[in-house]
């Protein structure tokens, strides 16, 4: 569970990055 979390965090992280960009 946490492991999943963590991972939808991760690909948050790179929408966001992308995003920004």
């Amino acid at each position: 569970f946490i492991n999943t979390i963590r991972l939808l965090i991760n690909k948050y992280r790179e929408w966001k990055n992308k995003k920004d960009s």
